[in-house]
């Protein structure tokens, strides 16, 4: 007798969890290898390399196109046809088209390298570095290719270990530049091309030993590329902008004012977004929900809403508070003495600002579900230009400083628009009372700290100070009802439903 197949419910929470363990577990190398770098490598040289690396993932993000959507969305509906070889044709065309544009790109960058060096970078290092993230580039792309079709096959261990393995990889190769005394910014591009280009050989061997029943004969089929680039363009517009809204940062701070502020904010940004690391893969089960909830049970997206304006800014002011009052010990455990005169301020401003950045990935995520696309894609162009004319004002007129503010402001800017969005056809409400209360607490916990003078020197102290803040914050949060487990159970229930 053959087992019973998954339900949607259990593929789902499965499905999502396996994204989370995956995030969570990769996310330690990843700040592994930016300590590594902050104490091997000058503040000019640790700036230049995430200032080119900025660079090769704004151009990444266009190679394929916006076919990788198409894949996506079309290859889980040709598996439940069982039209295999229309989904290896997906996968082949989106691959082509990969190829193409990442040889497009690297030509481009090739012929430019010496230009970029002077009048972008402003400093000849940058021109080898280039040379080297040339390998990236192209190695990323088959990867990136193939990440797609795992995704639109659903194979969440395979898809979401990608990154998990290229990390480990990037950090093992880099620890071995360090044992034989070779530190260099050269080396650590050497190190990352490397690293895709072994993820790259690892999961083509995996995925044609293990899954070879999904290779097919590739065939020409002009009707269904057409329905590809049908929904590829939707989604090349949609990558524009989001990338401008998540990279205009390290363009602008290397164009204005030189990779050095590049480098000071490569210290405080993996600082700050420390919470979403845990509530990104949360805000994947939203999508579903919130579509499911939207076609006669309206009223339980109220719920849902409140639920989520209580969540996220615990959790962002949880960590806000945390940082806020140990902000150089977080910055010296971290990344080292030498960074916090010059990244003390600016991370301080940043996390103020940031908890609206939390709840403006979900409220833009909400805002989709209720197939406000238009809208969405709208509030995403205001705020793109808000992030270069505002941001590359402010970075203008005072440097760093004037990012972290303008970001800040954008953030807060986001939550009220699609708030405005939402609120057209969802009736909600902010819990103010609820945030005077945090807030009230957090005021309470950072004076209680100034007034004993409380300074965690090392790893062991810190660690038992945030044990000790996190059973404090985490208690009155119990109490004041921070978790609807209703919500939960309706969560649950929902995309049950959606089984059936």
């Amino acid at each position: 007798m053959n087992p019973k197949p998954p339900n949607l419910t259990q593929r789902v929470l499965k499905g999502s969890g396996t994204v989370m363990v995956f995030t969570l577990l990769s996310a330690p190398f990843g700040y592994l290898v930016r300590v590594l770098y902050s104490r091997s490598l000058s503040i000019e040289m640790f700036g230049l390399f995430y200032a080119v690396l900025g660079l090769f993932n704004i151009l990444v993000k266009y190679n394929g196109l916006g076919f990788g959507y198409s894949v996506v969305y079309l290859v889980p509906k040709y598996i439940k046809q069982k039209k295999l070889s229309e989904a290896w044709r997906s996968f082949k065309y989106y691959q082509i088209i990969e190829i193409a544009t990442s040889l497009f790109i690297a030509l481009i960058l090739l012929l430019t390298a010496n230009w970029l060096s002077t009048y972008y970078f402003k400093t000849p290092y940058a021109k080898n570095i280039i040379y080297v993230f040339l390998v990236y580039l192209l190695s990323d792309g088959l990867l990136a290719s193939l990440n797609t079709f795992l995704t639109g096959l659903q194979m969440a261990v395979y898809y979401s270990s990608i990154k998990l393995v290229r990390q480990a990889l990037i950090l093992g190769f880099s620890f071995l530049l360090i044992f034989f005394d070779k530190p260099s910014v050269v080396g650590y591009a050497i190190a990352w091309s490397a690293a895709c280009i072994l993820t790259t050989i690892i999961y083509y061997i995996l995925f044609y030993v293990k899954h070879n029943k999904y290779v097919q004969k590739l065939e020409w089929d002009r009707k269904q590329f057409k329905t590809m680039a049908k929904f590829a363009f939707p989604s090349l517009m949609t990558i524009s902008v989001t990338t401008l809204i998540s990279q205009s940062d390290v363009i602008l701070l290397t164009l204005i004012k030189g990779v050095r502020e590049v480098g000071i904010y490569n210290i405080i940004l993996p600082i700050v977004t420390i919470p979403s690391i845990f509530l990104s893969s949360i805000n994947k089960l939203i999508f579903p929900l919130v579509s499911d909830l939207m076609t006669n049970q309206r009223k339980k997206v109220t719920t849902l809403l409140n639920s989520i304006t209580k969540i996220v800014p615990f959790v962002g002011l949880y960590f806000a508070i945390f940082i806020l009052s140990f902000p150089s010990a977080s910055i010296i455990n971290l990344f080292g003495k030498r960074w916090v005169e010059l990244a003390k301020t600016p991370l301080i401003i940043l996390t103020i600002g940031y908890t609206a950045s939390l709840l403006t990935t979900y409220l833009s995520t909400i805002t989709a579900a209720m197939g406000k696309i238009n809208q969405k894609l709208k509030v995403s162009i205001v705020i793109a230009i808000s992030n270069l004319l505002f941001g590359g004002t402010m970075i203008y007129f005072f440097g760093l400083i004037g990012l972290v503010i303008a970001n800040s402001i954008v953030y807060l800017l986001s939550a009220t628009i699609y708030s405005v969005i939402i609120r057209r056809e969802i009736v909600f409400s902010y819990p103010w009372r609820y945030y005077l209360k945090v807030v009230t607490l957090g005021v309470v916990i950072y004076v209680f700290i100034k007034l004993l003078n409380l300074n965690p020197v090392g790893w062991f102290q810190f660690i038992l100070y945030g044990a000790t803040y996190t059973l404090v914050f985490g208690l009155f949060g119990y109490f004041i009802g921070v978790i609807d487990k209703s919500v939960l159970k309706e969560m649950k229930a929902v995309i049950g439903r959606r089984s059936n």
